[in-house]
């Protein structure tokens, strides 16, 4: 079983920072999260995007961009690390909707499958009206998390996915991570990942933990599955990478990254199984 810091910290956060998916199933069964419907195709035709405020819209608007150079750029014939979660067009279609926070009931966002505001081009999400106080890469995690689930919304009402509730968290916290990895550019990647060790570092000292803010464990749960991937889940998968003899070195391969991710998907569904706040969201008591 894998332990440290970071696996620790993931189950402290599970209730604190992805407490924005608390409505995105709320009346849904106990056995699946998203649920087909027979209501007509949704789909994202719109080409501009909805008016929403300023740090909503460049956050949808960093998350359109990065997504299109994925698909065209460097990883555009490299299917492990092109983004697949959502097109980003989706971004077409969001309306954020700020709340303050104690409407929201403890959540940070939310997207709920059964309101009746959603229609074709029109997929709302709410958001802790607290977030116009954040940086744009931030926001464009938050949302990369709820688009993931409206375009799984899409997917089930359109029949063409069902996917249980603890998976449909599984993948929107791998979307997460796949932005960061696979999207983000690499100045981007590399502030989050300095301002990820930063937090790291203050949350680890008792005096400085209060000054890690609602936002910044964002990123941190971000670093978690990264942590996953290479620490002892990608040891444990080192026998699919190939030696290079000229430059000594063992380079991942395709099979590689499969079998990280598979090992990193069922770590992050038995951590979500098990948590007390999953089990009750999913019905799984």
């Amino acid at each position: 079983m894998v332990r440290g810091f970071l696996y620790v910290l993931l189950l402290i956060f599970l209730s604190i920072g992805f407490a924005y998916i608390y409505r995105t199933y709320k009346s849904t069964n106990s056995d699946t999260g998203i649920q087909e419907k027979t209501t007509d195709k949704l789909d994202c035709k719109r080409t501009s995007r909805w008016d929403n405020a300023p740090q909503y819209d460049r956050s949808l608007s960093l998350i359109e961009q990065r997504i299109n150079k994925n698909q065209d750029g460097r990883f555009a014939n490299n299917a492990m690390h092109q983004f697949n979660y959502f097109p980003a067009q989706l971004v077409n279609c969001i309306k954020i909707v700020p709340q303050p926070a104690k409407q929201l009931e403890g959540a940070e966002a939310y997207f709920t499958i059964n309101s009746d505001e959603i229609r074709e081009n029109y997929f709302p999400i709410i958001v802790d009206s607290a977030y116009v106080e954040s940086d744009d890469i931030v926001i464009a995690f938050l949302l990369t998390h709820e688009l993931t689930h409206v375009q799984q919304y899409i997917d089930s009402t359109n029949g063409n996915k069902s996917i249980s509730c603890i998976d449909s968290e599984v993948e929107a916290f791998n979307a997460m991570y796949r932005f960061f990895v696979s999207v983000l550019n690499d100045e981007e990647n590399a502030i989050v990942r300095i301002r990820f060790q930063n937090a790291l570092d203050n949350y680890n000292d008792p005096k400085y933990r209060d000054l890690v803010s609602r936002f910044e464990k964002q990123l941190l749960m971000v670093g978690t599955v990264e942590e996953m991937k290479s620490g002892k889940l990608g040891d444990e998968c080192k026998t699919y990478k190939h030696y290079i003899e000229s430059a000594g070195v063992y380079m991942p391969t395709t099979d590689y990254y499969n079998c990280v991710y598979s090992k990193v998907n069922i770590e992050l569904n038995r951590l979500l199984s098990e948590d007390p706040y999953y089990r009750k969201q999913c019905g799984l008591d």
